[in-house]
């Protein structure tokens, strides 16, 4: 083992030397090529840039001098934080990023507001130059003890991504949505104040976003009018548990249809069986590919006429944890038949209703269908003679008109003999 250290050192110590032969451009151009992140939560602040100063006086000088090197600054707040002297760490690291766009992630692994508002502090006076602000914070937190940022503080800031305990009070994030975020294309708000009654003021930021992802009750507006004032969303998951309560505090929804033309991918979902039927009868998605429904709703009347008016080419279909009829299933599964590829079902009974061809029709229904997924909680016999049979006809393309079917996933709670 002594004898591969010593060959090592000499490797290193020749390399270097050599090194001090190249251009510094070219040690630049290697160091931002080597600028990898595995994990953006966890990177701490010895990481990379920090380990490039250590090696020489030359990479020193370089790593120091390029502020691009620098700009994902994590700060990770733990309970020895204060002890290793971590804020000056985090004071010198913001030095190197000369005021360049950067991307701030917080990730907080303890209570103790003492220890916690010395980095807020901070880093509130580089707001100005965050481009993408991502907030985590593990346990339970009494929000007024946390100091608040200022309003107006992200001017250039594009995206936002908050993952905060449930039962935690956010109060102290209202600053940030009560004021301009002007560029603002992305936001994340996960699990945010799912146990209160705290709504966030965000819906004057909605209007230029392309992804909304937001498994929170942080809405004053009804779900409709939350994606209405999205024109130019692309993604979007809406993904609530709401008590009666929670959904009195709704705006009642305004009426006039709407369409958002470039929706692509859509995620409805509420555990507590609140229906979508207002989204369904306003809204008109022409571009949508992909559709996720999430909770016992049926039956929405609205939702074929919703298919039929936006006249989309919907190739992604997921239902779950939603009693279908097998009559409802097979609407649907008609009106979107000429695109459909990919199906995700509970219910195994409905779906064979709907797939198994009808001796007296010869219109088969999802005839592009390439990957199908069934999940059940209930028995199901794997002998079942009909889902043998539908997949034998589909995987071995001996239905005349019908691609092959290219992957079957089947998860039962219960699996019989029968």
């Amino acid at each position: 083992m002594e004898l591969e250290a010593q060959a090592m050192n000499l490797v290193t110590r020749n390399t270097l030397s050599h090194g001090k032969m190249l251009p510094a451009e070219i040690w630049l151009k290697v160091f931002l090529f080597m600028k990898v992140w595995s994990n953006e939560w966890d990177t701490a602040i010895t990481d990379f840039p920090l380990l490039l100063t250590r090696v020489c006086r030359q990479w020193r000088q370089l790593a120091r001098s390029c502020s691009e090197l620098w700009t994902l600054v994590c700060c990770k707040i733990r309970a020895d934080s204060m002890q290793r002297g971590a804020l000056k760490g985090h004071e010198d690291w913001l030095a190197c990023t000369g005021y360049q766009p950067i991307t701030l992630n917080i990730s907080c692994d303890i209570q103790d507001p003492t220890l916690i508002n010395p980095f807020l502090q901070l880093y509130y006076a580089h707001f100005a130059h965050v481009r993408a602000l991502r907030i985590r914070m593990s346990y339970r937190l009494t929000g007024r003890a946390l100091d608040p940022p200022p309003q107006n503080a992200l001017p250039i800031c594009e995206e936002i991504c908050t993952s905060i305990n449930g039962n935690s009070n956010i109060s102290w994030l209202c600053p940030v949505f009560q004021g301009k975020i002007p560029r603002l294309r992305s936001l994340k708000m996960d699990r945010n104040t799912s146990g209160t009654q705290l709504l966030l003021p965000v819906e004057a930021h909605l209007c230029n976003l392309v992804s909304l992802d937001a498994a929170c009750n942080n809405f004053r507006l009804h779900p409709a009018d939350i994606i209405r004032s999205c024109p130019h969303l692309v993604h979007c998951r809406l993904l609530f548990r709401l008590s009666n309560e929670q959904v009195r505090m709704w705006d009642v929804p305004n009426a006039a249809p709407f369409i958002i033309p470039h929706l692509r991918t859509l995620r409805l979902g509420d555990w507590d069986a609140y229906n979508w039927r207002d989204v369904f009868s306003l809204a008109s998605f022409p571009a949508l590919e992909e559709l996720t429904i999430i909770g016992h709703m049926w039956p929405i009347s609205s939702f074929v006429p919703f298919l039929k008016r936006s006249q989309c080419q919907l190739r992604a279909l997921v239902f779950q944890s939603t009693n279908i009829p097998a009559d409802a299933l097979l609407d649907i599964l008609r009106c979107i038949s000429s695109s459909l590829k990919q199906l995700s079902i509970e219910q195994i009974d409905m779906l064979l209703v709907a797939l198994t061809p009808n001796a007296d029709s010869k219109i088969i229904v999802t005839p592009l269908l390439e990957v199908l997924k069934i999940q059940s909680q209930g028995p199901f016999a794997h002998t079942d003679g009909r889902l043998i049979d539908l997949v034998r006809a589909r995987m071995a393309g001996l239905v005349t008109g019908v691609a092959t079917l290219k992957e079957i996933t089947v998860e039962c709670g219960n699996m019989t003999t029968g």
